[in-house]
């Protein structure tokens, strides 16, 4: 109820700007000098306009705030973990290269040995 009650008297103070413009209109084309009230009328019918959605704008921040810290505090969790395996995956890369320099010096050792006893 009160949600309708809000969104009749925005209803309302619309109509009271739009019929501010009408009637600036209305004199502008009377021949009436009055283009700065007009301007400004104008002007205030586009700013009042625009702040409805920066208003709703706000408050839909406001709503999303929990969700914002929590999704950077995952993000973060997201990035420690990236990094962590990364960091896993060349140590794993540096033993695989290591173990295969290991495996090369043996078989290059065992064939030197070979050449020793059957000499």
């Amino acid at each position: 109820m009160e949600k309708e009650k809000k969104k009749l008297k925005e209803y309302e103070e619309s109509l009271e700007q739009e019929e501010e413009v009408l009637e600036g209109i209305r004199d502008s084309l009377k021949g009436m000098s009055h283009s700065s009230h007009l301007l400004t009328t104008l002007l205030r019918c586009h700013i009042d306009k625009t702040q409805v959605f920066h208003d709703k704008i706000q408050e839909k921040q406001k709503e999303l705030q929990p969700w914002t810290a929590q999704i950077n505090a995952k993000q973060a969790d997201i990035d420690v973990a990236t990094s962590e395996r990364d960091a896993l995956a060349k140590k794993a890369e540096s033993l695989k290269a290591q173990c295969k320099a290991a495996e090369e010096t043996y078989s290059a050792l065992q064939a030197e040995l070979e050449t020793k006893v059957i000499s």
